[in-house]
């Protein structure tokens, strides 16, 4: 099915027509070019891929390469776990966790040392969120993460638990804030993902480029 928009209208003037079987437009050096010929030269493209799916079998919305499902549990050989954090941190600030995508989307524990640098803190790369609310339970704000370092007394704190705080530099000088919701909430364990692989859809008579999600 082609794009039904008439563009045989000002100021495109595309009256190409199939039956009258041209397959090219030609430009002369030194000659100015009309927005009519450029116009019709990209549906005189079409109508040649319109004729060619007719061939392989395409039909609207075929993938034509890539767009596999993926499903997993990992994330760049780290496992994937969830953290839900509370509505408002702990200074009764509303939390928003679009705002852990922003900087290096690296979050930390945070205590009275506010010092990335100190030691024992626990860090994790946050990969996606999902907002929500507590009386949504038990979709609550959360965010999906890869841990990257242990914390506490030698390191022996794997993760991040019920009623921890959690900060985040956001790129611009500043530390954003969160709390891990407390234990009836269930807020942290394994954590997986689904997204399409990006690839090539025939759609509008047209092969259309489209990038994974996760």
């Amino acid at each position: 099915m082609s794009i039904e928009t008439n563009l045989n209208v000002n100021p495109y003037f595309d009256d190409f027509s199939a039956n009258n079987n041209f397959n090219r437009i030609l430009f002369k050096p030194g000659t100015a070019v009309q927005a009519r010929e450029l116009t019709q030269s990209q549906s005189i493209l079409q109508d040649q891929i319109e004729k060619a799916q007719l061939g392989l079998g395409l039909v609207e919305g075929s993938i034509v390469s890539g767009g596999e499902k993926i499903f997993n549990t990992r994330q760049n050989s780290g496992t994937l776990r969830f953290i839900k954090v509370s509505d408002s941190n702990a200074n009764g600030d509303v939390v928003t966790v679009d705002n852990f995508l922003k900087g290096n989307s690296t979050i930390f524990s945070h205590s009275a040392d506010t010092s990335i640098a100190a030691n024992n803190k626990i860090s994790a790369k946050v990969i996606a969120v999902a907002d929500g609310a507590q009386a949504s339970s038990p979709n609550l704000k959360t965010l999906l993460v890869k841990y990257l370092n242990s914390g506490g007394a030698n390191n022996s704190t794997q993760e991040f638990a019920a009623g921890d705080l959690i900060m985040m530099p956001d790129g611009t000088g500043s530390n954003i804030f969160a709390q891990v919701a407390n234990a009836s909430f269930t807020p942290v364990g394994n954590a997986s993902s689904a997204f399409v692989d990006s690839g090539v859809l025939y759609a509008k008579v047209a092969l259309l480029i489209y990038l994974h999600k996760l």
